[in-house]
């Protein structure tokens, strides 16, 4: 549903209930939006939310605990319906109220990691990290706190702190995928940022061998992890990996046609161009609308060959 639907559908709500809404009603109202909050309805909430929030205006109710949930649920339902941009105008209300409520923070947290960075407010950003870690004494909380923290060094490219979080999260949590995925962006990053060649991009494509295999223990074991592992060993030149990697990955995955191509790459890599064709041209009958890519990647490799 887009933004402007359920602004409109919001202010329609608004003009239709409103004039007749007495005091008496609110109670009767608000376990109406809560039941639509509860069943995970949350543009039909927001809309009674809304509601709601100007009565208490137009009555001039004096209510801290009451205005609170409003404010935080018209957050909350925003937050669900993912436009990040919306939440603060409500949270912000809110938390003046109560500064307590640790999934508030942690909504503050994720909306600011999702801001355009050129919006992001910083200050908020740390004190809602800084909050959580003080008052809270979940570990889980922690681990989520540091991971957060560690996407925003990443994304300000402040590479060997944002190591240092996710090194944190994942000695409060090993058995945990969310840290090794962190560690893989990190060096992903830091290979992007590092010379073709040098020793920083060497040593970082290992470390991203190394994590994705931490992963790989855990039973994650998506295709796109796959990819990443096969491109790497494949940076590092590290071919006979590579093609034990593909070769896993087409077993778990047949119908993925990335890995065939990645396969025919490495064998082309390896000077085994024969080979490479003749698994391109058994390759074609599993990918009947694909036919064409491998026909020229195939005649590609044989010009190859020729040289």
């Amino acid at each position: 549903m887009t933004r402007q639907w359920i602004l409109f559908f919001c202010l329609f709500v608004l003009s239709f209930s409103l004039v007749s809404m007495e005091r008496k009603d609110l109670d009767q109202a608000i376990g109406f939006a809560d039941h639509l909050f509860k069943e995970r309805d949350y543009d039909r909430a927001l809309g009674k939310y809304v509601q709601i929030l100007s009565l208490i205006k137009d009555q001039a109710i004096e209510d801290p605990e009451l205005i609170f949930k409003i404010y935080y649920r018209i957050a909350k339902c925003w937050f669900e319906l993912e436009y990040y941009d919306e939440v603060e105008a409500f949270l912000e209300p809110a938390m003046k109220i109560r500064q307590d409520v640790i999934e508030a923070h942690f909504m503050r947290i994720v909306c600011q990691i999702y801001e355009l960075p050129n919006k992001r407010d910083q200050l908020k950003f740390w004190k809602s990290c800084f909050y959580i870690l003080k008052h809270s004494e979940n570990q889980e909380h922690h681990y989520d706190v540091y991971l957060y923290q560690g996407r925003w060094f990443l994304d300000n490219k402040q590479f060997d702190r944002a190591l240092k979080k996710a090194q944190k999260a994942y000695d409060l949590f090993q058995n945990k995928k969310k840290a090794p995925y962190l560690f893989v962006d990190i060096y992903l990053a830091m290979a992007e940022n590092s010379k073709k060649g040098d020793a920083g991009y060497i040593s970082s494509y290992k470390k991203i061998v190394f994590w994705i295999k931490v992963l790989m223990d855990l039973k994650d074991q998506k295709p796109s992890l796959f990819c990443t592992l096969i491109k790497a060993c494949y940076f590092l030149g590290e071919y006979e990996a590579a093609l034990e990697a593909v070769e896993r990955a087409i077993k778990m995955y047949p119908e993925e046609i990335t890995f065939y191509l990645l396969k025919s790459r490495i064998f082309e890599k390896m000077k085994r161009f024969q080979e490479a064709v003749d698994f391109l041209e058994k390759s074609k009958k599993f990918f009947p609308n694909r036919k064409w890519a491998l026909f020229i990647l195939a005649n590609k490799i044989r010009q190859l060959k020729k040289k």
